[in-house]
């Protein structure tokens, strides 16, 4: 049997309230409380949780890993208030503006995006025209995953974003 996602760590300076903010955020619970760690998670029985512990170093660079949030289309923009209200903030990193996702970044500095609802990306990908692969040259059909690796790869490399 294949090993399963138990936690995200996140590493913070205040624990406390980071996992506030994560907890407010995703409508989730604190589920431990340690003086070096603090869990949150939908409930006991969640499958995978949040794990904050304590660091004395600051953040320098930008994550390698990030959450990838989601909500109903017609509440996204109601989302990205909500979140920012919360103590998030906008966080540059080199967006071009047309991108599926907006990046922001938690309390303490830890990017993350919210992102189109699938449905929005299913659809658009059904009425896609072949694309001309940037690399290989080739005639490619972008169904949903590989028009959002795409769309990702052409914003992270500085490529324009495919139309």
């Amino acid at each position: 049997m294949p090993v399963r996602l138990h936690h995200i760590v996140v590493d913070a300076h205040d624990l406390p309230g980071l996992a506030r903010f994560w907890t407010q955020a995703l409508g989730w619970q604190v589920l431990s409380e340690r003086e070096n760690e603090i869990v949150i998670g939908t409930d006991q029985n969640a499958p995978v949780g949040m794990c904050f512990m304590p660091v004395t170093d600051p953040k320098t660079v930008k994550n390698r890993v990030h959450l990838d949030l989601t909500s109903s289309a017609a509440d996204r923009d109601q989302e990205i208030d909500r979140l920012l209200a919360l103590g998030a903030r906008r966080a540059g990193i080199g967006q071009a503006g047309a991108e599926s996702w907006t990046v922001l970044a938690d309390p303490e500095g830890n990017e993350f995006c919210v992102v189109r609802p699938k449905e929005t990306l299913i659809g658009e990908a059904q009425h896609r025209e072949p694309q001309t692969d940037p690399v290989g040259g080739r005639r490619v059909w972008c169904d949903t995953m590989s028009h959002v690796v795409s769309e990702f790869v052409d914003w992270r490399f500085g490529m324009m974003p495919r139309t």
